[in-house]
């Protein structure tokens, strides 16, 4: 009876390991989803502002391509 009790204690164990293994893991990864989603938009709103200020010929046939923090476009 002591063995049985000692092998189900394990098991419980090993699985408390796991959900927060898993857990852990499933964080992560929505973590590393909402930093991508982050780092996307900032790309689109730059692409987004050069190309209005192409288009608008706010830089006189002139891009800089150093400064794409620029806020140019509708809203701005």
């Amino acid at each position: 009876m002591y063995r049985n009790a000692m092998s189900k204690s394990n098991h419980q164990v090993k699985s408390h390991f796991y959900y927060i293994f898993w857990g852990v893991m499933a964080v992560a990864v929505v973590g590393t989803q909402l930093y991508n989603t982050t780092k996307y938009d900032r790309i689109t709103t730059a692409l987004e502002a050069t190309i209005y200020a192409i288009e608008n010929d706010r830089f006189n046939g002139k891009v800089p391509v150093s400064n794409c923090r620029v806020k140019y476009g509708p809203g701005y």
